[in-house]
């Protein structure tokens, strides 16, 4: 990340502490920061809040962070294993004293350990690779731990800020949502958070679209949140059953749900997040046999073998997907793609039997599928003049 940063000639203030703001009469927000110098006072027209799940910027804003704290305490590694674990099996193992989790990652493994009811363990907050040997034992898995990368011990906090965003300050990841890890959600919906902003602040600050369409930001990723934390939620009391005919029965459900290809393949895209459905002003209601806007726009590739997505994610900017012959004179001012018939497979995936465009936004999701290439100019204007 920082390699990133700097080679868009940016850079990150390190050791920088906010301590308040306040906005003035013109919007502009005064940050006072802490800084090794001494107190520092910036300006900003806008405050994006990443600081977490302790938020200084969402205690200033007196924004409401409410849930609870869910019983139970674990621990966390990532380390190389080595034993009986393919490198892209996901192992879990329930008992009544202990359950773990393993997720295989790109060079390593992540582990998490419920010692909620494991006897001994009480007290274990540095958890070191021993431990974590003697605790693998308890599952039926031969192997052990090395090279350890990173460890952790937690509490779990379910907690959803009351809005998303306030005036110009936008509450973006663990400040806006915190939840159990189960089903790996929490980066992922932190990134799809920024994403989503990102985006739509660029295309304001580029005055390509009204400022009102920022306030999209809460009711489109407040509700996937909601919907996160009551998944994780449900999966975390699962996880931590305590009733050994109960934790037996989940065993076998669990062998025989994931035998099938089509349950494995529903299951893995809600948990790699593919399957969200977004409701929102700038979302035009439209379908075709195989997609609807408000959904991922799905993976196809050319004749060729390129991939669409490729294409659809290259920048940060809106795309047409043009399945006809020809690009229409009123879609050529937009980044439109021709999709030939000719090539069947993307047809197929799509849906799409006649000439039909799909509006792609930067976030991927898809904003419009229509027939007119006016809508297309429609559309695009909606977003440029749009008001709550």
């Amino acid at each position: 990340m920082p390699e990133f940063i700097t080679a868009k000639e940016k850079s990150v203030l390190w050791k920088h502490e906010l301590k308040n703001f306040m906005r003035e009469t013109q919007g502009i927000y005064t940050l006072e920061v802490l800084t090794p110098e001494g107190v520092v006072f910036y300006e900003a027209d806008y405050i994006l809040a990443c600081d977490g799940y302790h938020s200084r910027a969402r205690e200033i804003a007196k924004i409401p962070y409410e849930g609870e704290e869910l019983p139970g305490r674990y621990l966390m590694i990532d380390a190389t294993f080595t034993g009986d674990l393919s490198s892209n099996t996901l192992f879990m193992n329930y008992s009544t004293d202990i359950a773990i989790g393993i997720v295989p990652m790109k060079e390593s493994v992540r582990t998490i350990i419920d010692i909620s009811r494991l006897k001994g363990y009480e007290n274990c907050v540095d958890p070191d690779l021993d431990t974590f040997n003697t605790l693998i034992k308890k599952a039926p898995l031969n192997g052990q731990f090395s090279n350890l990368l990173w460890k952790s011990h937690f509490w779990i906090h379910n907690r959803l800020a009351k809005y998303f965003s306030q005036d110009n300050i936008f509450l973006v990841g663990d400040a806006a949502h915190v939840h159990s890890p189960a089903g790996g959600h929490g980066m992922n919906t932190g990134i799809q958070d920024a994403f989503n902003l990102a985006w739509k602040l660029h295309e304001v600050l580029q005055k390509n679209a009204h400022p009102s369409v920022l306030e999209t930001y809460n009711s489109e990723r407040r509700p996937v949140a909601q919907s996160v934390l009551k998944e994780t939620k449900t999966m975390t009391r699962l996880w931590s059953i305590k009733n050994i005919f109960l934790s037996a029965i989940l065993k076998m459900f669990a062998k025989v749900f994931f035998k099938s290809s089509q349950i494995t393949l529903a299951f893995s895209e809600k948990i790699c997040q593919l399957d969200i459905h977004l409701r929102s002003p700038l979302i035009t209601k439209s379908r075709t046999k195989k997609i609807h806007a408000g959904q991922r726009a799905p993976e196809a590739h050319f004749n060729d073998g390129k991939s669409l997505y490729n294409i659809i994610a290259a920048n940060l900017a809106h795309k047409v997907l043009c399945f006809d012959t020809v690009i229409s004179k009123e879609s050529a001012d937009y980044n439109t793609i021709l999709i030939s018939p000719e090539e069947k497979s993307i047809y197929s995936v799509y849906g799409v039997l006649e000439k039909t465009y799909v509006v792609i936004r930067p976030d991927q999701y898809i904003g419009l599928i229509t027939s007119s290439p006016e809508a297309v100019s429609c559309y695009f204007e909606r977003i440029a003049h749009y008001h709550i």
